[in-house]
């Protein structure tokens, strides 16, 4: 899927890069909270949320992680992020080429550091 948002962010499609993007965030952290699908609120959460920060919450370890200096980077490109949602599509103004560009570079981020965590 991330190679379709490369895609689309290449071919200048910013806003439908952006929509697609958060997906690939929000399937990253589902994946990260699957084991714990049994317990009462998280088959909520993984099967029916789409909020990155709620879903980040949920992922203990790598909330600590973000929390540490080392990271501060990635905690920033996060709280750039956080706040897509499933309603971009229906947005009907579209992101500058600069501001996708800045977009981009926090969604690498953010990918890049979750791939080796799950």
């Amino acid at each position: 899927m991330f190679g379709d948002v490369e895609f689309l962010f290449n071919s200048g499609r910013d806003a439908t890069a952006i929509y697609l993007s958060g997906f690939v965030i929000e399937l990253m952290l589902q994946a990260k909270l699957f084991d714990r699908r049994l317990e009462p609120h998280m088959a909520t959460l993984i099967y029916r949320s789409h909020d990155l920060d709620a879903l980040m919450a949920e992922c203990s370890v790598l909330e600590n992680d973000l929390s540490s200096p080392v990271y501060a980077g990635v905690r920033a490109s996060f709280m750039a992020i956080k706040s897509w949602s499933v309603r971009l599509r229906y947005n009907p103004k579209r992101p500058s080429r600069g501001d996708a560009t800045v977009y981009r570079r926090h969604l690498n981020e953010v990918r890049n550091w979750l791939n080796g965590r799950i």
